[in-house]
């Protein structure tokens, strides 16, 4: 999972598989467990993948991605900077 932290004004995260996977789902959750994002299933070919999210309104912290497939589950904790951290200026 790149970019982490999340660089402010990123349009999008990076995901890399080392072998394809069918049924790929991702979802987003912010620190109480709340569902934020999610990316309907599809297939992905071995390589690197673009998801596109912002956090927009959501506040600044820890947020968690989890990615789902048949063959494969991954979870990533993501740090969104707030607006005084340093990667924002």
């Amino acid at each position: 999972l790149y970019p982490n932290p999340l660089v402010p004004g990123s349009d999008a995260l990076r995901i890399s598989a080392d072998r394809p996977l069918k049924d790929v789902r991702i979802q987003i959750y912010d620190q109480s467990g709340k569902l934020v994002h999610q990316e309907r299933a599809r297939q992905w070919a071995a390589g690197a993948h673009r998801l596109n999210w912002q956090p927009g309104q959501q506040s600044s912290g820890a947020f968690y991605v989890r990615l789902r497939s048949r063959e494969h589950q991954m979870r990533w904790q993501l740090v969104v900077p707030g607006p005084n951290s340093s990667l924002t200026r």
